[in-house]
């Protein structure tokens, strides 16, 4: 139940459960969380079970919506760091394809 759901329970106006579970020595349940709230696990027995013990395990996984984003942001820091390296670099003073001039008499035909 989600906290809304959880304060009309309290109240007793209703039972929104998610789930039941009747008359099973093991269950499993799974669901997901569509908002950001605080949500409550509820066990209601019978009065034939108020003596009995009962174990539960809880799991939960989180998955970030915003990997993506996170990904694409190291991608973009990469692409800065090069950007930089690049407009940072020494300048050649002669270009590589240019012919140093030659000085004094030149040989060969006119």
């Amino acid at each position: 139940m989600n906290s809304q759901q959880f304060a009309a329970y309290q109240v007793g106006q209703g039972n929104a459960s998610l789930y039941s579970v009747k008359d099973a020595a093991s269950a499993t349940v799974s669901f997901s969380f569509p908002t950001a709230d605080t949500y409550f696990l509820l066990f209601l027995h019978g009065s034939g079970y108020l003596t009995t013990t009962e174990t539960v395990d809880f799991q939960r996984t989180y998955l970030a919506l915003a990997r993506f984003e996170f990904i694409s942001g190291i991608v973009l820091v990469g692409l800065g760091v090069v950007e930089t390296f690049w407009g940072l670099r020494p300048r050649d003073s002669q270009r590589s394809g240019a012919l140093p001039k030659q000085s004094g008499t030149s040989y060969g035909q006119p």
